[in-house]
């Protein structure tokens, strides 16, 4: 799957995603004016979530729930899954496969980049470089 890092200052991915082979070039984060994004899952739902974000009017759109995404606003995160709903999240925060393991890297002091690296090396669903938005 995959692992996005959140620790108050910096939005942090890894870049693999499985499939029928595995690719370690794939885009996760993402930016809408003041709105950053980290995306995990299914990555064609995740984009309709984007395309609805990016101008909320529009009827929330009806998506499979296999993916999730992290918002970042400011120094604020906000949890979203299929249903579209914005949910406060504490900080530091994590979603995907290696959510647990970067979180107890960032409990233990290790930055959101640091904690994706600390993810791949123990979830085989993780890889690839490092991709981050400083926020």
């Amino acid at each position: 799957m995959t692992v996005i890092a959140f620790d108050g200052k910096t939005l942090a991915s890894d870049s693999r995603s499985t499939g029928n082979y595995i690719e370690d070039k794939t885009k996760k984060l993402f930016t809408q004016g003041n709105r950053h994004y980290g995306v995990a899952g299914d990555y064609t739902e995740a984009m309709l979530f984007l395309q609805w974000a990016h101008n909320r009017t529009q009827e929330k759109p009806k998506l499979k729930d296999t993916f999730e995404i992290i918002e970042v606003i400011g120094t604020k995160a906000f949890y979203y899954d299929s249903n579209c709903v914005k949910c406060p999240q504490s900080v530091p925060c994590s979603i995907g496969s290696g959510c647990h393991l970067a979180m107890a890297a960032m409990i233990c002091g290790k930055n959101a980049k640091d904690a994706v690296n600390v993810a791949k090396q123990l979830d085989e669903s993780c890889g690839g470089r490092v991709q981050t938005i400083k926020v």
